[in-house]
C-alpha cells in the first residue's frame, strides 16, 4: 500500500472536478503535503502491522495498534441480525474510525458485510473486499461511479447481505446556518436502496465530532476536510468511541410518509434521535443521583381489616364483577382500613415509577371526601388497583374550588367549572406492580369508571392530571409535550387554566420539526421515546388511554411535592369519544342510558340540576 495510498490520496485531493488527471504541480508540493497531512505516518504504521489474511484480522490489528475502544451496550449488539438483508445507516462524525470499529463489530456477528465508502479506502488491499467505493462529490465522473456503486449495493442486499451506508457522504462538519457541527444533507441513495430491495434499515449513531482545525479548514474548501482525515484518525488514538444502535425500521413505516423529502428526513431523525440515549457507562451514576430521603412504606395490614369493609358495602356500590374481581366504589368513612391499603399501595407503586410522596402512605386531605373506585380480587383477598374520583357538583357546592386536588397544580378561572359542570375529576390511579404486566387490571378500572358514569350519566366531562414520571429523560418529556401541544392542545379550554409551575424547556427545532412533520400518532411518539429510555419504556399507558378516548391537553405543570413529576391536565368530552370504546367500558345498556340522558338534556335542561346533587 505504501506509495499507492499516498499517491491516491494526494491525487484525489488535488484533482479538479472537470479534469481528474494529476496536476503538474503535485510532485513539487508532495513532500510538504505529506508532512502536513500525516499520510506518510499512516503508511509507516500500516507497514509495521503484522500480516493479516482477512479483513476481520486486519481491522483487529489496526484497532489494537491505535488502542481504539468501542463502547456499545450488549442489548444493542444483540439487535444485529446474524443473517438476512439489512441496511445499516450511520451518521459520519469522524470520517474513518467509526467505519473501522463498526465493520469490526459487524464481522464478529456475520461475515456478509460491505460498506459504501470513500474510494481512498480501496487503496488498502486488506479491506478492498469490504468496500463498495462511492464518491462524496457530485462531479460527472463521481455520479457515474456512484450509479455503479448503487447497482452493486442493490445486488448485495438482494443476496441477503448487510450494507453499511453513511448517507451524508461527507464527514460531519460545522454548518454556519445551523450553528453546529452536524452531518450535511443526506443523500437520497438510501431511499433508492430501500425502494429497490425493501430491506429493513437499522439506524446507528456515533456521538462526537472532529476537532476545531478540521472544522476551520472545511470552511475554506470541502476537500480540505478530507485532507485532514488522516490527522483526525491519528488524533483518535486511545480514544473511546461510543456506539448506539436503534430499532429496525421497516420499509412499510417509511413508505407511509407522503414524499421522499419526508422519508429521508425520517430516516435521518430516527438515527440522530439516538444521541439522546445516554451511554450505559454514564447512565448508572445518573440513576443514582441523590434524592430526598424517603420514609419506609408502611407495612401491610391484615387483609381482614379492609376485606370486611368491602363486603359490608351496600350492594349498589358494586359496579361490576368479572371472575374473581369485584369493582366497587366507597366513601372514606365507609372504608378507613381500605383507604390505608390504598395509600400504602399508591406510595409503593409510585416510588417504583420514580414518583411518590416520600411518606409512609400516599394519603392526603382530599382522600377524606373524594370517592374511591377500586378493583378487589376476592380469591386472593388483594387490592389490585384504584382510582380517585371527584364529582364537581358534590364538591364545589360544599367546599368550593379549593376542594379539588387539581387546583394544587393549576389555577382555574371560574368559567372552566361552569363549562364542565358537572364534571368528574380523575386522579391518583395505580395498579399494583404484580398486575402491571397484564392490561386486565387497568381495563377493569376503566370499566368501573364507565359503569359509574352509566349509573350517573350527568358526568359528560372527565378531567384531571396524568403523570409523566421524572424518571423519563428530558428529551422524552420534551417530545411528548411538543407532540401533544401540537396535536391535542385545546386553546378554547386552556384559556381558563394556568399551570402553577409550568414545564419550561429550551426550544428545540429538531424536536418541533419531528413532532410536526414525521409523527402521526402517540404510538409513534412512544416508539421514538423507547429508543433512548431504559428498558424500552414508551409513553405512559394511562396517557395513551386518555388520548384514545379523545382527550385533549390544557397545560403541563411540574409537581415538586411528587418528585418533580410532570402532570399534563387532560380533558375528555365523553360525547365526542369513540362510541365503540365507550360501549366497551359502559356496556351497551349503559352507553344507551348515557346518550339518552344527554340527548334529552337539550329539551328538559337536566344539566341545570342543583349543584349539590350527589353522585352516590
Amino acid at each position: 500500500m505504501n506509495a499507492r495510498l499516498s499517491t491516491d490520496f494526494l491525487h484525489y485531493l488535488s484533482s479538479r472536478k472537470d479534469n481528474p488527471k494529476q496536476p503538474i504541480w503535485l510532485p513539487w508540493v508532495r513532500p510538504l503535503l505529506e508532512k502536513i497531512l500525516k499520510v506518510k505516518r499512516i503508511e509507516r504504521i500500516y507497514a509495521a502491522l503484522p500480516k493479516a489474511t482477512t479483513a476481520e484480522q486486519f481491522l483487529e490489528k489496526v484497532i489494537e495498534r491505535f488502542q481504539f475502544r468501542l463502547e456499545v451496550d450488549g442489548e444493542d449488539i444483540r439487535k444485529i441480525p446474524e443473517s438476512g438483508p439489512m441496511i445499516m445507516a450511520a451518521n459520519h462524525p469522524f470520517g474513518g474510525v467509526e467505519g473501522l470499529l463498526l465493520a469490526s463489530l459487524l464481522l464478529s456477528r456475520r461475515k456478509d458485510v460491505k460498506i459504501l465508502a470513500n474510494p481512498i479506502l480501496s487503496a488498502i488491499p486488506e479491506i478492498q473486499e469490504l468496500v463498495i467505493p462511492t464518491e462524496p462529490f457530485s462531479n460527472r465522473p463521481a455520479l457515474y461511479k456512484n450509479f455503479k456503486a448503487l447497482r452493486q449495493a442493490v445486488g448485495w442486499l438482494s443476496q441477503g447481505g448487510l450494507l453499511v451506508i453513511f448517507p451524508a457522504g461527507e464527514v460531519s462538519h460545522l454548518d454556519l446556518r445551523e450553528r453546529k457541527v452536524c452531518d450535511p444533507p443526506w443523500n437520497s441513495g438510501i431511499l433508492h436502496l430501500l425502494k429497490k430491495t425493501r430491506a429493513p434499515v437499522m439506524p446507528v449513531f456515533f456521538p462526537g465530532r472532529n476537532g476545531s482545525c478540521f472544522q476551520a479548514f472545511g470552511l475554506i474548501h470541502p476537500k480540505l476536510r478530507t485532507a485532514m482525515l488522516a490527522r483526525e484518525f491519528l488524533n483518535k488514538k486511545k480514544k473511546t468511541i461510543h456506539l448506539r444502535i436503534g430499532k429496525v425500521i421497516h420499509y412499510e413505516s417509511v413508505n407511509l410518509l407522503p414524499d421522499d423529502a419526508d422519508r429521508l428526513d425520517y430516516l435521518r431523525k430516527r438515527t440522530e434521535m439516538l444521541r439522546y440515549r445516554k451511554p450505559c457507562r454514564t447512565a448508572l451514576p445518573l440513576r443514582l443521583r441523590p434524592r430526598r430521603k424517603h420514609r419506609p412504606v408502611s407495612s401491610p395490614r391484615e387483609a381482614e381489616t379492609f376485606v370486611d369493609e368491602i363486603f359490608n358495602l351496600p350492594a349498589n356500590q358494586t359496579l361490576m364483577r368479572q371472575g374473581p374481581f369485584r369493582v366497587a366504589f366507597s366513601h372514606a368513612p365507609q372504608t378507613p382500613y381500605l383507604l390505608q391499603e390504598i395509600g400504602r399501595l399508591r406510595e409503593l407503586t409510585f416510588r417504583l415509577a420514580g414518583e411518590g410522596t416520600g411518606k409512609e402512605l400516599d394519603i392526603d386531605i382530599y382522600d377524606s371526601y373524594y370517592l374511591h373506585l377500586f378493583v378487589f380480587k376476592e380469591d386472593s383477598r388483594e387490592l389490585v388497583g384504584a382510582y380517585r374520583l371527584g364529582p364537581t357538583d358534590r364538591l364545589l357546592s360544599r367546599l368550593g374550588r379549593k376542594s379539588l386536588y387539581t387546583q394544587t397544580l393549576f389555577t382555574f378561572h371560574p368559567t372552566f367549572f361552569q363549562k364542565v359542570h358537572p364534571g368528574l375529576e380523575l386522579g391518583r390511579s395505580f395498579v399494583r406492580p404484580e398486575y402491571q404486566k397484564s392490561y386486565q387490571a387497568l381495563l377493569l378500572l376503566w370499566k368501573g369508571i364507565g359503569r359509574f358514569i352509566a349509573r350517573y350519566p350527568r358526568y359528560r366531562f372527565l378531567f384531571g392530571p396524568v403523570s409523566i414520571s421524572n424518571e423519563y429523560k428530558t428529551p422524552s418529556k420534551m417530545l411528548m409535550v411538543t407532540y401533544l401541544n401540537q396535536t391535542r392542545f385545546l386553546p378554547e379550554w386552556a384559556r381558563w387554566v394556568k399551570p402553577k409551575k409550568p414545564f419550561t424547556v429550551k426550544k428545540d427545532r429538531w424536536m418541533e420539526d419531528a413532532a410536526r412533520r414525521l409523527l402521526s400518532s402517540i404510538e409513534e411518539v412512544s416508539e421514538w421515546i423507547a429508543e433512548w429510555e431504559e428498558k424500552g419504556k414508551g409513553v405512559p399507558v394511562l396517557l395513551k388511554q386518555y388520548l384514545k378516548l379523545g382527550g385533549g391537553i390544557l397545560g403541563f405543570n411540574v409537581d415538586p411535592k411528587f418528585n418533580k413529576t410532570l402532570d399534563g391536565l387532560i380533558l375528555v368530552d365523553l360525547l365526542q369519544a369513540d362510541r365503540r370504546l365507550l360501549e366497551k367500558y359502559m356496556g351497551r345498556e349503559g352507553l344507551e342510558n348515557f346518550l339518552s340522558y344527554h340527548h334529552s338534556n337539550a329539551t328538559d335542561n337536566r344539566s341545570a340540576r342543583h349543584p349539590g346533587q350527589q353522585a352516590a
